[in-house]
């Protein structure tokens, strides 16, 4: 695992010391080592922070270039079938000098182009430099599980793990673009392609990019298909646990010891299953809360005396969670994020850091399996709302025009009146129009009436789909890949944690997407698959536990730093740019009048500390 950056100046040649500076902004990516390159013109440089995993020797090193250096790689991942792609390739007549899945896919792309991306199985981020072709080639993995961003104007094209490396470059405009704002404020992230800079861009899963003559050309590579077949649940449970089982031995291929994050929830106490078959006594990881009504520690304690691992638990105390803290988890994401629930895992993560440098979790079972039983059980009932219903909602919805835009902003409003892809839009947790026109300010208001909010989920909407499919269709093009995992990969990265999720193995996603509706969730049992696979290896206490998310104290922490939230709000740069509305510096009274609380709240203050940290000094100096 490893932070990435790349920069090709076509008018003018590279400066060694911006591509310097870029490289070691990305250092909690790769503490180990660092390396760069330069083409004999210096028009052309890649540079790389190095965590390592695979192949510790320096013959492993990146940047890493090829028998006759015309190919060079810079790659954060890993590729777990490249033991078998590494055979193939030698019966052609590639030969290697690592034992490392870098240069294997170096030589895979010597071999079969940009088709290598079919045959790589794993979580990546890489770049390939054809010095003698002059050819970028930039590939990500298919469920977006490790990032890249890129920047492109006439003459400079830059690309890195994070968007702090790019931001350092001085010809790279840090201009915030309002639509991405907009966006923000509807789905609490900001979605790809876009990032909070207009001229700064995020790569899409199971993407890839080529820079030649100046040009920028990015191609789908795979996406998830859509045809349900014919199975028994005896076959299908054979199936899935054939899969699992494969993808966390896959998983586990490293030069360093492993550990887990187990929560004792399904999905960790899956993986932990799975990994403690081939990795005796491995370290599992878990937090905790000093509250007991939401401590899962004995949960946790379960499986691990079940698979004897040894077993760490790390104490939150309530005073942990404070100012400092969250501040400190903002800025890990350089744009603005509204998903606090991350705090743990960083937490945890900088924990485990000090026993492993490389985690297995259960991230995207939920996805994977129908596992957010509510959300799911909501959407069920919407989806069979019967035609009355329908009626009823349509006449209603006239009335609501003559409304306050306070009472018509009501997302339950909106859900009652709204059709089927409203009403899912609603239940994935988006903000209503109504509801944003009452936080905007003018500068954001101009293009609010033409502007499609919910442009991201209709993109991945298929009414064509059965519809379960169609709702882990749409989670897992959505809110996985830029919340769940960006989560995720900032969390761990930061602090030098790699971290690997066996349950987002692509084959075992569309094998579980081919299965049909009533094996996937059969009479609305969340996770069956897993839970029915699992149940003779994992004690019945933790197979027959609902699902609980750790809960942070966020509310609680606003309610008692309320006079800092006000003083963060009462000087706000976003109502000086013109963002907000000016009715916010008086952040008590206006959160009281709109019902503003919890995550809307959170993603408000989150939004104004970017705007503080970013854009007051720029405005306030050309006051």
């Amino acid at each position: 695992m490893c932070g990435i950056v790349g920069l090709i100046q076509t008018n003018k040649p590279v400066d060694e010391h911006h591509v310097l500076l870029m490289r070691d902004s990305l250092t909690h990516r790769g503490p180990d080592s660092s390396g760069l390159y330069m083409d004999a013109s210096r028009h052309a440089a890649l540079a790389h922070r190095r965590l390592s995993i695979i192949d510790l020797s320096d013959f492993a090193a990146q940047p890493m270039t090829n028998e006759d250096r015309t190919l060079w790689i810079v790659y954060n991942g890993e590729v777990y079938n490249f033991p078998s792609l590494r055979n193939e390739l030698e019966r052609a007549g590639h030969r290697f000098q690592s034992n490392s899945d870098t240069e294997v896919i170096l030589h895979a792309y010597e071999e079969w182009g940009t088709q290598c991306l079919q045959r790589l199985n794993g979580m990546f981020a890489f770049a390939i430099y054809d010095s003698r072709n002059q050819i970028l080639f930039i590939g990500r993995d298919r469920l977006g599980i490790k990032p890249l961003y890129y920047h492109f104007k006439t003459g400079v094209f830059a690309f890195a793990s994070e968007l702090k490396a790019l931001l350092i470059h001085p010809e790279i405009p840090a201009d915030i673009d309002e639509t991405a704002v907009y966006d923000y404020l509807t789905y609490h992230y900001i979605p790809a392609p876009k990032s909070v800079y207009k001229h700064i861009y995020k790569l899409p899963p199971a993407s890839y990019l080529i820079f030649q003559q100046n040009k920028v050309r990015v191609e789908s590579y795979w996406d998830l298909t859509y045809q349900p077949r014919m199975i028994s649940s005896v076959d299908a449970l054979q199936e899935v646990y054939r899969h699992v089982q494969n993808s966390v031995r896959g998983h586990l291929l490293s030069d360093v010891l492993p550990g887990v994050f187990l929560s004792g929830g399904i999905d960790s106490s899956a993986v932990s299953f799975f990994a403690s078959q081939f990795q005796a006594a491995i370290d599992s990881f878990c937090a905790d809360f000093d509250q007991k009504e939401k401590s899962e520690a004995i949960y946790a304690q379960t499986v691990a005396d079940h698979l004897k691992t040894r077993h760490h638990t790390l104490l939150l105390t309530k005073n942990m969670f404070n100012r400092q803290l969250y501040e400190q988890y903002i800025t890990l994401f350089d744009e603005p994020f509204a998903d606090a629930s991350g705090i743990p895992l960083f937490l945890v993560s900088q924990y485990a850091r000090g026993h492993v440098k490389m985690a297995l979790s259960g991230d995207g079972g939920d996805e994977v399996f129908a596992g957010y039983g509510k959300t799911y059980e909501k959407w069920f009932r919407t989806a069979n709302r019967n035609s009355f219903q329908d009626l009823i909602g349509r006449a209603i919805f006239p009335l609501t025009q003559s409304l306050s835009s306070s009472l018509r902003g009501q997302p339950w409003l909106q859900y009652v009146c709204g059709d089927l892809f409203y009403r899912t839009s609603y239940i994935f947790g988006s903000t209503t129009g109504p509801r944003k026109h009452i936080l905007l300010g003018s500068a954001l208001k101009g293009f609010q009436k033409e502007y499609d909010d919910l442009w991201f989920f209709r993109q991945h909407w298929h009414s064509d789909m059965e519809p379960l499919h169609r709702i882990l269709y749409l989670d897992m093009k959505t809110n996985l890949p830029d919340r769940m995992l960006v989560k995720a990969d900032r969390s761990t990265m930061a602090a030098s944690l790699e971290l690997r999720v066996p349950l987002l193995d692509h084959n075992l996603v569309q094998a579980i997407f081919h299965l049909p509706p009533n094996i996937i969730y059969p009479e609305g049992r969340q996770k069956f698959l897993l839970r029915e696979t699992l149940k003779n290896h994992l004690p019945e206490s933790i197979l027959k536990r609902p699902k609980k998310g750790f809960s942070i104290p966020l509310n609680e922490w606003m309610q008692n730093n309320s006079g800092e939230i006000e003083r963060l709000f009462a000087g706000s740069v976003g109502v000086e740019m013109g963002w907000f509305n000016p009715a916010i510096r008086d952040i008590n009274a206006f959160s009281h009048k709109h019902r503003l609380m919890g995550h809307s709240l959170w993603a408000m203050i989150v939004l104004e500390n970017f705007f503080q940290k970013t854009y007051s000094g720029q405005h306030r100096a050309s006051d």
